[in-house]
């Protein structure tokens, strides 16, 4: 039987090179933190996510290549033919 690194109680088994002799406790309690963190940046990241979705219209008022819709373009002058 070992001593766990992290709490300095009893542990029984070995977990490997990561985590060493840790007991099933603090395993536990860092695996918890671990996921309320990956958890708490999911939820920034939506938040951000709709901020910018209500902050910049996804809906186009021109069209892709800018202008306006009735915009039709011409023959440049110099290739209109001569009268």
């Amino acid at each position: 039987m070992g001593t766990c690194q992290s709490c300095g109680g009893p542990c029984l088994t070995y977990k490997g090179s990561v985590w060493q002799w840790t007991c099933q406790t603090c395993v536990r309690l860092a695996m918890d933190a671990r996921a309320a963190r990956a958890d708490a940046k999911d939820q920034q990241n939506r938040e951000r996510l709709v901020h910018s979705l209500k902050t910049h219209s996804s809906g186009r008022t021109t069209p892709k290549g800018g202008g306006s819709d009735s915009y039709v373009p011409h023959r440049p002058s110099a290739f209109a033919p001569n009268p």
